[in-house]
């Protein structure tokens, strides 16, 4: 798998809360992306949620067990959240990618863009 395999804008929804992972551009001369990760929405309590942050991806780093590690270089968030700035590919099909957070959740996205 390559970085350009994963360029694009991957959205899920679940429960009134959207998450938004978006590689927004590819630089094949420098072979890194900018990417930005948003969630918000309204949750199942009423309480509004927004986290985001944003970097620079500069590799996917194979793993043993055949998940791809996204290294995040210069990342800004709106607060530290680590569970969501250690991101694995663990599958990815056409329109599809699922991404495994640092707390071991696994999260379904599909591709808009």
């Amino acid at each position: 798998m390559e970085l350009k395999d994963i360029l694009g804008i991957w959205r899920c929804i679940n429960e009134g809360i959207t998450i938004d992972f978006n590689i927004r551009m590819f630089d094949p001369k420098h072979d890194k992306g900018l990417s930005l990760f948003t969630i918000y929405g309204t949750d199942a309590k009423g309480n509004k949620v927004w986290y985001e942050w944003q970097g620079a991806v500069v590799d996917l780093i194979s793993n043993p067990d055949t998940t791809f590690t996204i290294q995040i270089d210069d990342i800004i968030y709106t607060e530290d959240k680590p569970e969501y700035q250690s991101l694995k590919v663990w599958m990815l099909l056409e329109n599809t990618i699922i991404l495994e957070l640092a707390n071991g959740d696994r999260v379904e996205f599909q591709k808009l863009k």
